[in-house]
């Protein structure tokens, strides 16, 4: 048999894990609205199925309960922009950098977001600011 034949078999098998996963965590949330750890769990599973609504209301939620942790912002920025909406996604990794200035996850998913918006100047501008504060690098430019 050759290599990737059993991708599809593969692909269910890590579907129908991922659906009893959200069954279980959102059991959980049932439980404890506030389990901010099943919360992140069940938004996660949704966003590798592409189920990017569902997961945007578990991060909404998560930035309610967590509004001073970069990581909600970041991981909600990654999914908005995943679902294609990049100005989302750019004002989630900018509270990110609020919160946390030296995430550099969060300023690269910045970067992406702004070249997803086609402001390719902007994102070099950003990127510059940034490095700059590095006592080595020296501009590009």
């Amino acid at each position: 048999m050759a290599e990737g034949t059993n991708v599809g078999s593969e692909l269910a098998d890590v579907t129908a894990h991922l659906r009893r996963a959200i069954e279980g965590l959102s059991a959980d949330i049932a439980d404890d609205p506030n389990d901010t750890d099943a919360l992140v769990k069940r938004a996660v599973a949704y966003r590798a199925l592409g189920e990017f609504d569902k997961a945007l209301r578990d991060y909404d939620e998560l930035v309610r309960l967590c509004p001073y942790d970069p990581t909600v912002y970041y991981s909600r920025g990654v999914t908005h922009l995943r679902h294609g909406d990049p100005s989302a996604a750019a004002r989630d990794f900018a509270q990110a950098s609020e919160l946390d200035p030296w995430d550099v996850e969060s300023r690269y998913g910045a970067l992406a977001a702004r070249m997803a918006l086609g402001e390719h100047s902007k994102a070099i501008e950003d990127f510059e600011e940034f490095i700059s504060q590095y006592p080595h690098y020296e501009s590009a430019a």
